[in-house]
């Protein structure tokens, strides 16, 4: 019976790298539910997928807004991902690492994310508009932390070999490289705390 189940995992998995991004989230979220179900490990599954893992850019700029790489951090967690920062002499770049389906996933959040809160924060004068997003970024950020603790909990052994794999590969390619951390800083305390509870709203 496990044999049955484990080969609808891997289909489900290989699903999840389609070019459809409904289609890929809803093949993965199968793939975690039969896991958790039958009490199977991620391990029993071929080790081969381990290295479909891939490097992408995000945003390149000499310097990214703190807020945005609050989001980031959020978002590379809450989808078994690796924020990862590289620079060259012109330029800083963002990156995700991770399986490929988590990655398309997570591209399509931050899209979402960075344009909603570029919207929601012109109602600000240019003066407290950065600590308005930075407000709306921590929220945010707390609750995608909290969306991958649960998925800890229900599905342990998916998640965890999601996240050592993204590891291996970021040890591997970039040596002692380590991921982002960042703590957010706002000069207007009001502006800052409205962003916050906005942010329960997106």
């Amino acid at each position: 019976m496990s044999d049955i189940i484990l080969n609808k995992v891997k289909k489900l998995l290989n699903l999840g790298n389609s070019p459809n991004e409904a289609e890929a989230q809803s093949a993965i979220e199968k793939a975690h539910q039969l896991l958790k179900e039958y009490n199977l490990s991620i391990n029993d599954i071929s080790q081969d997928s381990q290295y479909d893992i891939v490097e992408e850019v995000i945003t390149e700029s000499i310097n990214t807004p703190q807020w945005k790489q609050y989001i980031l951090i959020g978002i590379a967690k809450a989808n078994y991902c690796i924020h990862l920062i590289t620079k060259d002499y012109k330029k800083s770049y963002d990156k995700l690492v991770g399986k490929s389906h988590n990655v398309v996933v997570a591209k399509e959040m931050v899209k979402y994310l960075f344009e909603t809160i570029e919207r929601l924060s012109k109602r600000y004068p240019q003066a407290t508009r950065g600590d308005y997003k930075k407000g709306l970024a921590y929220t945010i950020c707390n609750r995608l932390h909290e969306i991958n603790n649960q998925e800890k909990q229900e599905c342990t052994a998916l998640v965890v070999q999601e996240e050592e794999t993204a590891k291996k590969f970021l040890s591997e390619k970039h040596g002692n490289a380590k991921e982002v951390s960042t703590k957010l800083r706002a000069k207007n305390h009001l502006t800052f705390c409205k962003g916050m509870q906005d942010g329960y709203d997106i």
